[in-house]
């Protein structure tokens, strides 16, 4: 029994003993998540992640018919095909360049927590991201985030201005006859007077035609120096060059005109971190009719149709992430982007496609809490992706440092 006894007891003191040894705290510095806070730490630092910009380029084009379209073929011989039949409106996609920027990731905060009487070496960037433990770390100014105010897209009048050539009324002179009373008898006398009436739609398109042809044959007369005297050099070229202006200006009164004009329109997306790929996210609708329409997040799936839909696609490219090692009590967590193919998509259509690096689709990692207990550890961070830009030892930093004083 006493010896039944003495084994429980053993047994017990053990395990206090085990548990106790479990509970032991770990010594300051280390590094833990923000969510794990239990006391104030020296600072808190972030892990950025990546934003993606995209400036999509529409080019809207308003096609005007000519007043003169039904004679074109009658009196200047055009073809078909290049006379505007209606008046239209046509959107088209013409280029989508991609950008990228750093924002901080808000499921990415990390706390130092340190022993009040040592006060390390650090740096951090203005957006908390840190870039240095015991270095020195480059001052570098971000860019400003870009603006994304889009833009209206605005139809135009269309019409003709007068060109004030051809009139449009044509004058004739004729004789009639009025009756003057003279003294008792009444006498029919000729008069001659002008008499003005407005020109039909084809006797303009008529004289329109005329004095394209007359332009074209100064123009001819002009080059081949068949004038006694006519202009050289640049005098040459510039009315050479207004001359064909004003028989464009004319030819349009039955070809039409297109009227082109560019939109730029900006979206920015964060994705999400740990999401499986590939996400996609609708920017907006497309259709070459009415252009683009713009659509808010809890509009994004109210328009069915597919093919009108503008959309960012985001894969991986020959990168699988490894399995986030859970991060705990140790040493500076820093991040490994991962290299992801982002397409821009109308319907099934793919428009635009570039290789990115993206902070938040990538690994995070952490490294021995050795590296914050010993002050010889030189490390620094890339501010733009969290990422391991150097880590360096006392001996080395310095042999750097004294290399770079040479040069200079």
């Amino acid at each position: 029994m006493k010896n039944t006894l003495f084994i429980c007891i053993g047994i017990i003191t053990l395990s206090i003993a085990i548990s106790c040894k479990s509970e032991t705290k770990l010594a300051k510095p280390y590094i833990i998540p923000y969510s794990e806070v239990k006391e104030a730490p020296l600072f808190l630092y972030n892990l950025p992640a990546t934003t993606i910009a995209m400036d999509v380029k529409v080019k809207q084009t308003q096609s005007f018919k000519g007043p003169y379209s039904s004679y074109a073929t009658k009196f200047l011989g055009l073809d078909n095909k290049s006379i505007i039949k209606r008046n239209s409106i046509h959107y088209e996609i013409v280029d989508i360049q991609f950008t990228q920027f750093p924002t901080p990731d808000s499921s990415q905060w990390y706390a130092y927590m340190n022993d009040p009487s040592i006060i390390p070496n650090f740096s951090l960037s203005q957006e908390n991201v840190l870039t240095s433990f015991n270095a020195i770390s480059d001052s570098i100014k971000n860019p400003p985030y870009p603006n994304v105010l889009n833009p209206t897209q605005v139809e135009l009048d269309g019409s003709f201005r007068d060109l004030g050539v051809i009139k449009i009324e044509s004058e004739e002179i004729q004789t009639v006859y009025r009756h003057i009373k003279s003294d008792t008898t009444i006498i029919k006398v000729p008069v001659q007077e002008t008499v003005r009436s407005l020109k039909s739609i084809e006797d303009m398109a008529r004289h329109v035609s005329d004095f394209i042809i007359k332009i074209r044959n100064h123009r001819y007369e002009l080059v081949a120096g068949l004038y006694e005297a006519f202009p050289e050099g640049e005098s040459l070229k510039a009315s050479i060059e207004e001359m064909y202006s004003v028989e464009n200006r004319y030819t349009n009164l039955f070809t039409g005109v297109n009227i082109d004009t560019t939109y730029t329109f900006k979206f920015l997306f964060t994705p999400q971190g740990n999401s499986i790929t590939p996400i996609l996210k609708t920017l907006c609708y497309f259709d070459a009719e009415t252009g683009v329409t713009l659509i808010s997040p809890n509009q994004q799936y109210s328009n069915d149709n597919i093919n009108q839909h503008l959309r960012l696609e985001i894969e991986y490219a020959n990168y699988h992430p490894i399995t986030n090692q859970r991060v705990s009590s140790g040493g500076p967590v820093y991040r490994i982007p991962a290299l992801c193919e982002v397409k821009v998509l109308l319907g099934e259509e793919t428009l635009s496609t570039k290789l990115l690096s993206i902070n938040q689709l990538g690994n995070i990692l952490q490294l021995p809490i050795d590296v914050l207990n010993n002050s010889n550890y030189k490390v620094e961070i890339d501010r733009k992706t969290g990422n391991l830009k150097s880590i360096t030892t006392e001996s080395s930093y310095d042999t750097k440092n004294k290399k770079d004083s040479k040069k200079k």
